[in-house]
């Protein structure tokens, strides 16, 4: 996995970053890569996180893009 990235400062619209978070946590592949990015953020609903990914607005994104970095810091460890 190449290094983390820093998602707190990416200036990309969160659902953009979250597509780019899923493939990296993923090992690169596109297949399954929502229901990995989804598991490594602890977000239990399908739903929910479907809806964040279609670029639904959260005021909850800067704590989400702080656990994306987080998540991907642990799996590069």
């Amino acid at each position: 996995m190449p290094d983390p990235h820093d998602w707190t400062a990416d200036p990309r619209p969160l659902a953009e970053c979250l597509k780019e978070f899923n493939r990296r946590i993923n090992g690169g592949r596109e297949y399954g890569s929502r229901k990995a990015g989804q598991a490594a953020l602890g977000i239990g609903s399908a739903k929910t996180y479907a809806a964040l990914h279609d670029g639904h607005v959260t005021p909850w994104e800067p704590v989400i893009r702080l656990a994306m970095a987080e998540a991907e810091r642990r799996a590069t460890a």
